[in-house]
């Protein structure tokens, strides 16, 4: 025997169907700038490159030895749909030198979004991203 509304638990079909309701819309307007941030870009992709340029020279200049790189070592860390268009680097690759100094160079990047060029100063040394001509 069972005594009606005694005891009974759970949700009504209208509360169900109003929290639906609601996480639909969250998800609606989420989801548009969730893709936005898992999506790389160009920018980001830029900023990570010479991330990894300037982690190279410091790396040279705490070991005091001559370091160099080359375009391919950095395909490797490029998301899929990003390519090196442009690679002056040098016969030999970008070298880093200990005290800082480099053989100086550029390397453009090119993706869906954009081109970004990440400039190495022969003098300092110094990693800058700005746009590609």
């Amino acid at each position: 025997m069972s005594r009606a509304g005694a005891g009974e638990r759970g949700f009504t079909l209208i509360e169900l169907l109003v929290t639906l309701t609601i996480v639909a819309l969250v998800a609606a307007i989420a989801m548009p700038r969730l893709n936005a941030l898992l999506r790389p870009d160009i920018d980001r992709t830029a900023q990570r490159v010479a991330l990894a340029i300037r982690d190279q020279r410091s790396i040279a200049m705490r070991s005091g030895r001559v370091l160099t790189i080359n375009a391919q070592s950095v395909t490797p860390i490029l998301p899929p749909g990003t390519v090196v268009a442009e690679a002056a680097l040098g016969e030999q690759g970008l070298t880093f030198f200990p005290t800082g100094a480099s053989t100086g160079g550029r390397i453009v990047l090119e993706a869906s979004d954009g081109r970004r060029a990440i400039s190495i100063d022969w003098l300092t040394g110094r990693v800058t991203v700005g746009p590609a001509p």
